[in-house]
């Protein structure tokens, strides 16, 4: 990498083959380069210090968190997983995916998708940020999409983002204007997170595991609960639930 300040992203790093990830392993990568492991299960992310300083992920910063993604961070590791990494998300969002590296991915989806014969897809759910589905849609929506490709809105976020359970019901309506010509958004439906990845063994189980780690939620009883009352009428899916 020519350039000394140009972050260094990877992905696909699986600790239950290699061992664990911290932020003092990355360390000894760079401590002048931000280093950023997103790990298999795409539900966890490990930063050096120098990515920690510049992305403005700190204590103070953590501690405005809800309890939950507070206890799945680890900051003095540098280990943000499940509610943490979804929290962290908006701050290197635009490291893990530049705008190139997003059109290019997207590009190869659409024609490896088109190769395989699909005529209709539909995203269930993903992280609600106007800025990356207008980067979306710049591939998908056009008239040179060949299928057409719909989105549920995400009710977890929702609920997180908007406290009143009318102004959830009035976002969620607004969503529809995001899309236009091959992308649409799947109307009176929403889509609920549950438990967490399979990958990096967090999802819930009945039995302890044997190592007596236990499983995360993604989503927090009390919101799951709101979302419910919120959304009556709605079709919900619950399509992350991985518990055994």
């Amino acid at each position: 990498m020519k350039d000394s300040d140009e972050p260094l992203v990877t992905w696909g790093y699986h600790p239950s083959f290699y061992g664990s990830l911290t932020k003092a392993d990355l360390d000894k990568i760079s401590t002048t380069r931000p280093v950023l492991a997103w790990l298999r299960s795409c539900h966890e992310i490990v930063l050096n210090t120098k990515a920690l300083n510049k992305y403005g992920i700190n204590q103070a910063f953590i501690k405005t968190w809800g309890e939950t993604p507070q206890k799945q961070s680890n900051f003095a590791e540098g280990r943000l997983r499940e509610q943490g990494m979804f929290a962290v998300a908006p701050k290197i969002a635009t490291v893990l995916a530049t705008p190139e590296k997003l059109e290019t991915g997207l590009k190869i989806m659409r024609d490896y998708m088109h190769s395989k014969g699909i005529t209709f897809g539909n995203e269930p759910g993903g992280i609600l940020v106007k800025q990356l589905q207008d980067a979306v849609n710049s591939v998908m929506s056009g008239n040179d999409m060949p299928f057409r490709w719909s989105f549920i809105a995400d009710g977890k976020t929702l609920c997180d983002k908007y406290k009143d359970d009318a102004k959830v019901l009035e976002e969620a309506g607004k969503l529809e204007n995001w899309y236009y010509g091959k992308t649409s958004l799947s109307k009176n439906q929403i889509k609920l997170f549950s438990d967490g990845a399979i990958y990096s063994q967090l999802m819930q189980v009945r039995e302890p595991y044997l190592d007596n780690h236990h499983g995360e939620w993604m989503t927090d009883k009390e919101v799951f609960e709101r979302a419910f009352r919120i959304f009556t009428g709605c079709r919900i899916s619950i399509t992350h639930s991985c518990k055994w």
